[in-house]
């Protein structure tokens, strides 16, 4: 999959010809005041799927859903909504609607006449509006608060009544705009289920915003990791999770080790910190790209500590840090013989003592479990 293309859920068949799309951005820039936000973003966004546009603040995300919505104009490139050319068209001509991190709720409405808004404004008859609204109550979960004004719901409800709202009128694009970043942690974890729940329920094209990780790979069919306005890589959450192409997206999607090779690798072999181990198989064929293999990921789960290991690449170390998280606990230790620190999170079986700090263990890690990165 390239790094700024076509990408799709998981599991998705091709695209059939002759079907746009949802959305497609070629070559899209935007500046303001000479600080370039987007730097020749191109995305083709599959119909019908959950797509999340992801990374650190700053990166040009929201910036890229406004050119989306029509909020915002490129300076350059071109944006297709359902194979229409929607780069000029304003915002209340676009088949897309947006929900804002502050959901902006109607204060002295009640739930049924927020959720009903936008078909009131576009003339819809008295009948089909009642029929909507009750639909779409029903698909959040709101029928027993409808008479509700906003005030008198929770955060996890009002973001239903502004999705139920957006859903109303249709639109071929749902945009969200970090909509859960207000509520806290149980709450959002809830949500992050239901909105999948929804979309995969009303099979609209969501486009999501989001500098957490967690929310994007819990949701999405297909991540966009972006940074300084440009797309990073694209693909499932397991192909950006497994198969990071650089040092930035393997550091930004989960938690890892990265580790810097002493030399080019030769003969299956790589040095870390002076030491000599196998290197993944991947590394020893030639490495990422041009520029052959400069750095491994390692992730803190692949790698396994213990007094007796049996691994291709084994070292001693030393203990100098233990964090417990309930169901795992993570070490943070120094090898024998250099200054090289490593990371592991090793799942609780039961109720074993963790090592403790300063405790003598080995740490190992199959060769392929690391993964060759060009930068």
């Amino acid at each position: 999959m390239s790094d700024q293309g076509q990408a799709g859920p998981p599991h998705a068949e091709p695209s059939q010809a002759g079907v746009p799309h949802a959305v497609e951005i070629r070559g899209v820039r935007k500046a303001f005041q000479g600080a370039v936000a987007l730097d020749g973003v191109s995305i083709d966004v599959p119909d019908g799927s959950f797509f999340s546009l992801l990374g650190p603040s700053g990166c040009g995300k929201s910036t890229l859903l406004r050119v989306i919505s029509g909020f915002e104009s490129p300076d350059a490139g071109t944006l297709h909504i359902a194979g229409r050319d929607m780069t000029d068209t304003p915002p209340n001509r676009r088949p897309t609607a947006m929900v804002f991190q502050r959901w902006a709720l109607f204060p002295h409405m009640n739930v049924r006449d927020n959720v009903a808004y936008g078909l009131r404004l576009r003339k819809t008859g008295k009948q089909r509006i009642r029929a909507r609204v009750d639909e779409l109550l029903a698909l959040v979960g709101l029928e027993e608060h409808s008479a509700k004004r906003p005030s008198q719901l929770s955060g996890g409800q009002q973001q239903r009544v502004a999705l139920a709202r957006a859903l109303a009128i249709e639109p071929r694009v749902l945009l969200l705009d970090e909509p859960l970043a207000s509520l806290d942690l149980k709450l959002r974890l809830q949500m992050q289920l239901e909105l999948k729940r929804i979309q995969r329920e009303v099979g609209t094209t969501f486009v999501f915003v989001t500098h957490d990780q967690g929310e994007a790979m819990t949701m999405s069919d297909a991540i966009a990791v972006m940074k300084d306005g440009r797309v990073q890589q694209i693909g499932s959450p397991q192909e950006i999770y497994d198969e990071p192409r650089s040092a930035f997206v393997a550091d930004f999607i989960g938690d890892t080790n990265l580790l810097e090779l002493d030399e080019p690798v030769r003969d299956g072999r790589m040095t870390v910190g002076g030491r000599t181990f196998a290197a993944p198989d991947r590394a020893a064929a030639g490495g990422e790209g041009d520029g052959g293999c400069k750095a491994l990921s390692l992730r803190y789960e692949r790698v396994r500590v213990g007094e007796e290991l049996d691994c291709a690449n084994v070292a001693d170390a030393a203990v100098e840090e233990v964090v417990f998280f309930g169901g795992s606990i993570r070490y943070r230790v120094r090898l024998d013989g250099n200054a090289q620190e490593l990371v592991a999170e090793v799942p609780r079986t039961g109720v074993e003592t963790p090592y403790p700090i300063g405790a003598r263990i080995r740490v190992g890690w199959d060769p392929n479990a690391a993964i060759a990165l060009a930068s």
